[in-house]
């Protein structure tokens, strides 16, 4: 009957990995399943409320690891599983975020900078704050991160030929 047990166990543990979810979705089923409201938790843990949310929305700056302790102990889970949540929450929302090396990063990857540069759309290829303006001027964009690429379908076989670069082609 032990053994039986322990397949079971097992078994619970790879579902559990599985439907994880969010630190927020882990939080909040913890809270429902003990029967319990936010406010006491945070009593019982001893933390505010902006270093809880913090840690559950990943938008903590500075992180607390003893915070982070308590909240994995709260959720009976390791503490360096719920840092590896954390960060990898965080990252996520930081690849997201409208910061100037995101901004950067899509104009290398989507413009081919020497052709326009020779075609006089812009004057240089390492401001891309005048870049980013003058792309956003030309295509009515609110942000730079609304251009996408258009795909374009030809009405004829074109051959086997593969264009070296379709950036300069799509823009």
């Amino acid at each position: 009957m032990d053994l039986d047990n322990n397949k079971f166990a097992d078994i619970n543990a790879i579902l559990n990995g599985i439907f994880k979810g969010s630190l927020r979705e882990l939080f909040e089923r913890r809270v429902h399943d003990l029967g319990t409201n936010q406010t006491a938790v945070l009593k019982m843990l001893n933390m505010e409320r902006r270093s809880l949310n913090g840690i559950l929305d990943s938008t903590q700056k500075r992180a607390d690891f003893s915070n982070m302790h308590k909240l994995a102990v709260f959720l009976n889970m390791p503490t360096e599983e719920l840092i590896k949540m954390y960060v990898s929450q965080a990252e996520r929302k930081l690849a997201d975020e409208d910061t100037p090396a995101n901004k950067k990063k899509f104009i290398r990857d989507n413009f081919d900078l020497i052709v326009l540069r020779n075609a006089g759309f812009i004057d240089n290829i390492t401001d891309f704050k005048a870049i980013e303006d003058k792309i956003v001027y030309f295509f009515g964009l609110k942000s730079i991160f609304e251009y996408k690429k258009r795909t374009f379908s030809s009405a004829f076989s074109a051959g086997a030929i593969v264009p070296k670069n379709t950036t300069t082609r799509d823009f």
